[in-house]
């Protein structure tokens, strides 16, 4: 029989629950201590929160700080403790995407070429030129979905020439054009779902990345609304939510610009430079450079003066008058304007009849040639 500080015999079941009950804050985090049957006070045990489920390694860690505290250094003579070695520095991370001198090169000539990208983990690229300049091409080049003539690419450590199938497997298409985008006639809801099914991901793990997305993007569409009712940026926040059902190195999003302001777009790219800072790096394209100057990458796809953009536009009708086609004599000409001169093969008009006009002038009762 034990007795205690003031003089109280304690038993050994006494000691044995005692103990259980403080182990049990270890197991139990945030529960409030029991007092003993004695109605003795006892000083409320404060314990780190180790997790819902309680993580058993962290636990053990717990205890074991709980029963053998770390050793404290002795001071120094000036009476301060010693200064912890600084951690030794770390490495960058590598960048995440490499790409050299792509290019595409199709029956009508040069989709891009001599393109040269560089990103790093966690960032936003902006990829800014006029339709037609291979902006959407471009995408799906990044991410492995089209193949390019000239050029290499790494993504991830993942080679194009020699891994397309790991490129594919490790990146994400939010939306490209109209070909690929979420279907409007689902919900919400649904189309988490189908996307879930399509990517082979468990249905609760891509339910949780996606709110996860959201949550960054600061975006709370309704779960029972048709996707297309979703429009301006909302429509654009969702397909981004949407790509991150499956974990991704990097996501391409087209057409940043769709349906919003260039004020609204500022909106979406600090939404998507939220998003980026969980992991993945994130690529958009746009026709308009300011709105898109706080991304990490812009690359400009604007032609020079002189070069060729990639979209065929119909020439601008030249105006010309009926009357102006046909010559003094009545006959067919070219439809050319009259700046450009004649066709060449249109014989030069006749010279007007000097006597014929002054018969015509004298006699205003002769009679005149049928007009054709």
């Amino acid at each position: 029989m034990a007795r205690d500080d003031d003089g109280r015999e304690i038993d050994d079941t006494t000691i044995i629950a005692g103990g259980q009950q403080a182990w049990a804050e270890v197991d139990r985090p945030g529960a409030t201590p029991t007092p003993p049957s004695d109605g003795a006070p006892t000083e409320e045990l404060q314990v780190a929160d180790v997790g819902v489920n309680g993580d058993q390694d962290r636990t053990a860690d717990a205890a074991a700080a709980f029963s053998s505290p770390a050793a404290v250094e002795p001071p120094d003579a000036a009476g301060q403790q010693p200064d912890a070695e600084p951690p030794a520095p770390k490495d960058p991370p590598g960048p995440v995407l490499v790409a050299t001198g792509l290019g595409v090169l199709t029956k009508s000539g040069w989709v891009f070429k001599d393109l040269d990208l560089t990103l790093r983990p966690a960032s936003v690229a902006a990829i800014v030129g006029p339709s037609g300049t291979g902006r959407s091409c471009l995408l799906l080049a990044l991410c492995g979905r089209m193949e390019t003539n000239t050029g290499s690419l790494v993504v991830a450590g993942h080679s194009m020439r020699d891994k397309p199938a790991a490129i594919r497997a490790i990146s994400a298409v939010a939306r490209i054009g109209t070909l690929a985008v979420p279907e409007p006639g689902l919900t919400v809801r649904e189309s988490v779902d189908e996307r879930c099914l399509l990517e082979d991901v468990d249905a609760r793990v891509g339910r949780t990345r996606y709110e996860e997305a959201c949550a960054a993007l600061q975006f709370n569409p309704d779960p029972t609304a048709l996707v297309a009712s979703l429009i301006g940026d909302q429509a654009t926040l969702f397909a981004v939510a949407l790509a991150c059902v499956r974990v991704s190195a990097v996501i391409v999003l087209d057409d940043l610009d769709r349906g919003v302001s260039a004020a609204m777009q500022q909106t979406i790219l600090d939404a998507l430079i939220r998003l980026a800072k969980t992991g993945p790096t994130i690529v958009v394209s746009t026709t308009d450079r300011i709105p898109v100057m706080e991304a990490d990458v812009v690359l400009d796809l604007t032609p020079q003066d002189g070069v060729m953009v990639w979209q065929f536009e119909p020439a601008a009708a030249v105006t010309v008058g009926v009357l102006e086609q046909l010559d003094p004599a009545g006959d067919q000409r070219l439809p050319v304007p009259p700046e450009l001169g004649p066709g060449p093969l249109t014989p030069p008009p006749p010279e007007p009849d000097p006597d014929r006009a002054a018969e015509q002038t004298t006699n205003p009762d002769a009679p005149t040639e049928d007009l054709r």
